[in-house]
């Protein structure tokens, strides 16, 4: 006997402002840093330009900065965390 095929569905969603209210750094961890999202971006707009680097690149080496700073652990469970 063989068994139904079943549908292969998959979810995909872009959490970086176009389908979303705002970034995925704006819920949880950004507040944790004691900043505000403003503040954050500005700060990463800052690093983009004076490094002539990647946006991408740069909000990464923020969070870790940031987190630094304020003693935050950056693993796997803390960042599942500040998503929920």
């Amino acid at each position: 006997m063989t068994r139904p095929k079943k549908a292969t569905v998959a979810l995909i969603y872009d959490f970086d402002g176009t389908l979303s209210p705002g970034n995925m750094q704006e819920y949880g961890f950004i507040q944790a840093t004691g900043l505000d999202a403003n503040t954050f971006w500005e700060k990463n707009t800052k690093m983009k330009e004076a490094q002539d680097a990647s946006e991408i690149l740069c909000y990464m080496k923020l969070m870790i900065s940031e987190a630094s700073h304020k003693g935050l652990l950056l693993t796997k469970n803390s960042l599942k965390d500040y998503g929920k």
